[in-house]
């Protein structure tokens, strides 16, 4: 990841935890599981979310840790977020991955 990824990592992370009743986590790789930046539990209900600040989306790659996410039943994830770069290319055809630009989710605040 370069610097770029990573400051837009840390700046969803803040938004999220600013954000007052939300249960906000993360979840690292672990065992034969990718990592998913954040996890944002509401109610009973747990939303991946993942930073890919980056020109290029490969949907496949990209998208592993929020499909696996998503496909434990467990977790009891609806869809997972993935946040880009407003002009990233790359199209995500997964209907549970809904693709958000940063500048978007900025304006949540």
């Amino acid at each position: 990841m370069d610097l770029a990824g990573r400051i837009a990592e840390s700046v969803v992370g803040a938004l999220l935890t600013g954000i007052p009743g939300l249960d906000v986590a993360h979840l690292p790789a672990r065992h034969a599981q990718p990592e998913v930046d954040y996890v944002l539990t509401i109610g009973t209900r747990r939303i991946p979310l993942e930073v890919k600040y980056q020109k290029r989306i490969d949907p496949w790659r990209d998208t592993e840790g929020l499909r696996t996410f998503i496909e434990t039943a467990a977790n009891n994830a609806p869809f997972g977020i993935l946040v880009t770069r407003p002009d990233a290319m790359g199209e995500i055809e997964d209907p549970r991955i809904v693709r958000v630009p940063l500048p978007n989710l900025l304006l949540m605040r």
